[in-house]
C-alpha cells in the first residue's frame, strides 16, 4: 500500500472523531498572544500550554488552543517552510506494500523526531494514529487524535474562510490542505496567492462553497524577519 493510500485510511479513521467547530470565530490578536504566552504567571504561559498539548490534555479550552497554536509562531523552533530530514524515511516506510512491527516502531521513532520541530504537523500526527492503531496501542492513537482536534479547532475558531476579512489563519501552509480534508472538500486547480492571503478553489460540494480564503501573514512575517 502506497503513501497516499495509507493517509486516506488514516484520515477515514480520524474523520469520525472530528466535528465542525461551533465556537464563534475571531481572528487572532498576535500582539496580545505574544504578550500573554511570555508571562510565567499567565494561564497562557507557553511552556505550560505546550506541556498540556504534549500530554494530550482534553480539558484545554478553545481559548487556550488558540494561544497554543498561534503562540507557536513566536517560538524559536518556528520555521514554517523548513524541510525536515525525517520525511524521506517516513515516506520510505509508508511506500512499502506491507509494514511489520519493527517498521511500525521505526515509523513512530521518525515521526516523533519530526514533531519535535513541527508539533502541529497534522499529516504526520495522522500517520502516528495509523502506526499506533496497527500496533494495537489504542490509547496512544487517541492521544494523537486529541492533538489533531486541538489544532483543527484552533484554526476553525479564527474565521470561516468566506472572505479575506474572515479568512482562516494558519501558521503553516500545509494546514490549509489538512483543513479541507476535515471539512470534506477537494481543491480545484492551483491555489491563488494574494499577498498575505491564499485562495483555494473547491470542487462542487454540498455546501455550494466555491472557495476558501486563508491568512498566512504570521508565516510571511517570520520569513521577512
Amino acid at each position: 500500500m502506497k503513501f497516499k493510500k495509507v493517509l486516506i485510511i488514516v484520515f477515514l479513521f480520524f474523520f469520525v472523531h472530528i466535528y465542525a467547530q461551533k465556537t464563534p470565530y475571531q481572528k487572532p490578536n498576535y500582539k496580545k498572544i505574544k504578550k500573554a504566552i511570555s508571562k510565567k504567571k499567565s494561564d497562557f504561559y507557553y511552556p505550560k500550554l505546550m506541556k498540556r498539548y504534549i500530554e494530550s490534555d482534553t480539558t484545554i479550552t478553545i481559548k487556550e488552543k488558540r494561544y497554543l497554536y498561534y503562540g507557536y509562531a513566536f517560538q524559536k523552533k518556528y520555521k514554517p517552510y523548513a524541510r525536515s530530514k525525517y520525511i524521506a524515511n517516513i515516506k520510505k516506510i509508508l511506500g512499502k506494500d506491507k509494514r511489520n512491527k519493527t517498521e511500525l516502531n521505526k515509523l513512530i521513532k521518525y515521526t516523533n523526531a519530526h514533531l519535535e520541530n513541527n508539533p502541529f504537523d497534522i499529516e504526520i500526527l495522522r500517520v502516528q494514529v495509523y502506526a499506533y492503531k496497527r500496533l494495537r496501542i489504542i490509547k496512544e492513537a487517541f492521544k494523537k487524535i486529541a492533538k489533531i482536534k486541538m489544532v483543527k479547532e484552533a484554526i476553525m475558531s479564527s474565521g470561516n474562510g468566506s472572505t479575506k476579512r474572515t479568512a482562516y489563519h494558519v501558521i503553516n501552509i500545509k494546514h490549509e490542505y489538512e483543513l479541507l480534508k476535515v471539512l470534506g472538500y477537494k481543491q480545484k486547480g492551483r491555489r491563488l496567492a494574494l499577498k498575505k492571503y491564499e485562495y483555494l478553489k473547491l470542487e462542487p460540494n454540498a455546501d455550494h462553497i466555491k472557495g476558501l480564503y486563508f491568512n498566512l501573514s504570521r508565516g510571511m512575517e517570520s520569513i521577512n524577519n
